[in-house]
């Protein structure tokens, strides 16, 4: 299993339109992207990801240019 605790998303160019963390079918975090440039989170309680889930990031942005938001994270296992 793996213990997600951080998030940290960017979205550098100032983008607009909707962003969404899943595991597997389920949204996690629904974001816009016109709200943040930069939105950290920090879990005690962290979000159990079990073996065979998907971790999937997706995003739409509006406008010309280049779609470049992301987001890094981090964990721990435990076997």
């Amino acid at each position: 299993m793996f213990y997600l605790t951080d998030l940290v998303f960017a979205n550098p160019g100032g983008k607009s339109g909707p962003l969404k963390l899943k595991r597997g079918p389920l949204d996690l975090i629904t974001l816009r992207l016109e709200n943040f440039r930069d939105l950290d989170f920090h879990y005690v309680t962290p979000i159990v990801i079990q073996p065979g889930d998907d971790l999937t990031l997706t995003v739409s942005c509006s406008g010309g240019g280049t779609c470049d938001p992301s987001v890094y994270f981090s964990g721990f296992t435990k076997p």
